[in-house]
C-alpha cells in the first residue's frame, strides 16, 4: 500500500487480490462495510443518501453518499476525525471520500482519496489527517484483510481480544 498525505488530501492506493465484484460488495452493502469499517450501518447505498455508521469506542457519524458508479466508484462528504463535529460543524467543513476501482491482473486496484482538508478551521485541521491518516492505515488494511482472508474487523477484534 502506497499513501501519501498533504495538507488537503489523504492518498492510498493499493491491490486487493479479489475480483473487483467482490471489492465493490465490500463497499456497497452493509454485510460487506461491516466487515471492515464501521460496526454497524445504517441507510441504502445510492447516491444522495445518508448512511448512519456507529464506530464502537468513537460513536456515530454519518456518510453523505455522492457517486455511486457501480463497480467503478463510491464517494461520499464527512465531518472528518470528529465524529462529535456531525450536526455541529457546516457541511462546508466536510471533506470528500472517493475510492476509484481499476481491474489488475492480480485483482482490483483500489484509490482512495480524502480531500478536502483545507476547509477545516486551522484549529481542527491537523488532528483530522492526524487522525484519519491512522484512521485510514487501519481501516484499509481491515479491507485488504477482509476480501483476501474473509477475516472480519480481524484487527480490531484482535485487539479487543
Amino acid at each position: 500500500m502506497t499513501s501519501t498525505v498533504t495538507q488537503d488530501e489523504i492518498r492510498s492506493e493499493f491491490l486487493v487480490r479479489a475480483a473487483r465484484d467482490r471489492v465493490w460488495w465490500a463497499l456497497t452493502t452493509e454485510e460487506g462495510w461491516t466487515g471492515w469499517f464501521s460496526n454497524a450501518v445504517e441507510g441504502k447505498f445510492e447516491a444522495g443518501e445518508t448512511l448512519v455508521m456507529e464506530f464502537t469506542g468513537y460513536g456515530k457519524g454519518e456518510a453523505h453518499l455522492t457517486t455511486v458508479d457501480p463497480q467503478d466508484c463510491l464517494a461520499f462528504r464527512w465531518h472528518p476525525g470528529d465524529a462529535e463535529m456531525d450536526g455541529k460543524a457546516p457541511d462546508s467543513e466536510m471533506t470528500l471520500v472517493t475510492f476509484d476501482l481499476a481491474d489488475h491482473a492480480e485483482g482490483t486496484w483500489v484509490t482512495m482519496v480524502e480531500s478536502g482538508f483545507t476547509n477545516i478551521p486551522e484549529e481542527r485541521r491537523f488532528r483530522c489527517i492526524s487522525g484519519n491518516t491512522e484512521g485510514w492505515d487501519w481501516e484499509l488494511d481491515e479491507f485488504v484483510v477482509w476480501l483476501e482472508e474473509g477475516k472480519p474487523q480481524s484487527r480490531s477484534a484482535a485487539k479487543e481480544s
